[in-house]
């Protein structure tokens, strides 16, 4: 399992965001709270789409308890590194 943690601001849609969310992660449930989307993973899904996508981000997953995505690249499917994206990142964090 892991945490999934997306930035979120009042200029956006909280709705768009947890569809994108959905698009890595379609078995978690994600909650508002506050400035953050947080929900939890079994990374399974997110695990393929590494394998398809063969992302230098998939193979940090390997080896860091952490990792940030651009949020933008989510929303078409991609997965992405995020560095310091003026919209925020989100970040995943392994279990254990």
């Amino acid at each position: 399992m892991a945490s999934v943690v997306c930035d979120f601001k009042r200029t956006e849609s909280a709705e768009k965001l947890i569809r994108g969310l959905k698009n890595f992660f379609p078995d978690s449930e994600f909650s508002v709270d506050g400035d953050k989307i947080t929900g939890e993973s079994s990374l399974s899904h997110f695990t393929y789409l590494c394998d398809v996508q063969q992302s230098i981000v998939c193979a940090a997953l390997k080896t860091d308890e952490e990792i940030k995505l651009d949020k933008m690249a989510m929303h078409a499917g991609i997965i992405a590194p995020c560095d310091g994206s003026p919209l925020g990142c989100i970040t995943i964090r392994r279990a254990g």
